[in-house]
């Protein structure tokens, strides 16, 4: 593992696994206690249709997006790394935001969808 560690730093120079951020070992938590363990039900949720995956799976995704934006915003204002070593960082990072955005939007409008269905049959059920 140290020598993934040393591999990871010597080539991409990421500052976070360096000299990390005092709040970039809150998100490393956050990541241990939530994201890990919500990550191996939800494989398991999706292939059973499980009906609290988009719920579980939108603060996923919120929270993945928000700590990865600020991980990249703080790895662009880094001095001392030239253009290409940012933007080889950046190769790494800006997928789990991408994925993170599809997700949470796709979350968001299955549960929109639960949620409208619900109020029809409630306005369905008033007219009987």
């Amino acid at each position: 593992m140290t020598n993934l560690r040393q591999f990871y730093i010597a080539t991409y120079k990421d500052i976070f696994f360096i000299n990390p951020p005092a709040w970039f070992h809150l998100y490393v938590r956050m990541e241990a206690v939530y994201h890990l363990p919500i990550s191996a039900w939800a494989v398991y949720g999706l292939l059973t249709d499980a009906p609290l995956v988009p719920l579980h799976l939108l603060i996923y995704a919120v929270q993945t997006g928000v700590t990865t934006a600020t991980c990249i915003a703080e790895a662009l204002s880094w001095q001392g790394l030239s253009g290409s070593e940012k933007n080889a960082l950046m190769g790494l990072y800006l997928p789990y935001l991408a994925v993170s955005i599809f997700m949470g939007i796709d979350m968001f409008m299955r549960l929109s969808s639960i949620i409208h269905a619900s109020m029809r049959d409630r306005e369905a059920k008033k007219l009987n």
